[in-house]
């Protein structure tokens, strides 16, 4: 083959897509850099085969907290002419303007990079300000960006809350898909006495197994394939909300339990699952059957019938006796109200106004429930005393004239006739 024809083919389209996507899990501010510290130690501990197309990396502004984590992890210092070194305290403009200042080198680092999964903790300066800034360059990038991220406990106030949310709604548009766990569902899995650090440290692990399902999920070949391809076609729009799951379960019962896990995530606070697409992706343990696999799927698709929806099954690189399963979904937006044009809402006022003067007011009567309503009594006009003395003798005129034709007798009628 000449080097020309070579050439030609690995550049083209076909050629590319055979290659296994470069993905990096990036974690903004000193929460986030945390959780991906954590999650690169879990993931990097099972020695998957992958391992070499995933790249973990913190960005932070707070040079200390940058020195402090550990040296595998790839780091991104940023926002140093702004803060000086120092973090951003709880202002999200000062992480902004820092993300803007160093936007250059997002762009680098990130220009060679097929998928993102964007990690932060929401509520403070850094994490709040920079990802925003950083959704919008990867979306200009056009890498495909997932993002999680967390919200602040209760008593960490209201205004850390109010800078979460606002930080949120400002890099939802530039996102293909987030997840949202708030800090204070810890307390449904916790112990009452377990510590700060241990609370947030199982987080980490709930979202390090997630994560590491899903990196399972796009790499590993299976009986029914699922690639990076199924992952950009369930997240091919932007700023829709997701509900991501987990289940591993073992021992007795497994479908029973997989189904339990995989609906009632204690982290996400979703009341009511209405998915609009589905990526199910099942390693089935040994003994588990045809007929339980087809029940478990069933009761996902149940959430909602017309959904798209792609399924797998991979190979168990787990135990022989362990089911795992990957629920990655898109959940239904809300339908909106309605909202009537100004024309309609005049006729409809002008209707009501002609069915209000056509129907008589009645007055209901007090006490009994559901007494018949009785029509109201005209009013009587009041009237001086000329008028009344007026009356009576128009009156009695009347009267002497109608007397005066009974006097007359019946021959006399028939002559004067």
């Amino acid at each position: 083959m000449k080097k020309r024809d070579k050439k030609n083919i690995e550049n083209s389209p076909r050629f590319t897509k055979l290659q296994p996507p470069k993905i990096k899990i990036l974690g903004v501010g000193g929460g986030g850099s945390s959780i991906v510290e954590e999650i690169s130690k879990i993931i990097k501990k099972e020695r998957l085969p992958f391992l070499s197309k995933i790249e973990f990396i913190a960005a932070n502004v707070d040079l200390q907290a940058i020195n402090s984590l550990k040296r595998n992890l790839k780091t991104i210092y940023f926002g140093e002419d702004v803060t000086f070194g120092l973090g951003c305290g709880m202002n999200a403009n000062l992480g902004r303007e820092a993300a803007l200042k160093s936007k250059d080198k997002f762009e680098k680092e990130f220009k060679k990079t097929d998928f993102c999964i964007l990690i932060s903790s929401l509520g403070g300066g850094t994490g709040s300000g920079a990802s925003p800034v950083i959704a919008q360059i990867l979306q200009q990038l056009k890498i495909p960006t997932l993002g999680i991220f967390t919200l602040p406990f209760k008593f960490e106030g209201t205004k850390r809350l109010e800078i979460a949310k606002n930080s949120l709604k400002a890099m939802a548009p530039f996102l293909n898909g987030y997840a949202v766990i708030p800090n204070q569902k810890v307390f449904n899995i916790v112990q009452p006495q377990t510590s700060l650090q241990g609370s947030l440290s199982l987080i980490n692990k709930f979202l390090a197994e997630i994560i590491k399902s899903l990196l399972e999920t796009i790499y590993l070949p299976g009986f029914i394939n699922i690639d990076f391809a199924d992952i950009k076609s369930i997240l091919n729009q932007k700023g829709e909300k997701v509900y991501l799951a987990t289940a591993t379960v073992k021992g007795k019962n497994k479908k029973e339990k997989a189904i339990k896990e995989i609906f009632k995530n204690p982290l996400f606070s979703h009341k009511e699952l209405v998915f609009e697409k589905i990526l199910l992706n099942v390693m089935p343990s040994s003994d588990i059957s045809m007929k339980e696999l087809e029940e478990i799927c069933e009761e996902v698709y149940k959430r909602n019938p017309r959904a798209k929806i792609i399924f797998g099954i991979s190979k168990n690189l787990s135990q022989h006796n362990t089911l795992k399963i990957l629920l990655l979904a898109v959940l239904k937006k809300p339908s909106k109200p309605k909202v009537k044009k100004r024309k309609e809402v005049k006729k409809e006022e002008a209707k009501k106004a002609e069915e209000k003067k056509e129907k008589p007011k009645t007055i209901q009567k007090k006490g009994k429930k559901g007494a018949k309503k009785k029509p109201r009594k005209k009013e009587i006009t009041r009237r001086n005393a000329l008028d009344v003395h007026q009356l009576l003798k128009e009156t009695e005129k009347e009267l002497i004239e109608e007397e005066k034709k009974w006097e007359v007798p019946a021959f006399l009628k028939k002559k004067s006739s």
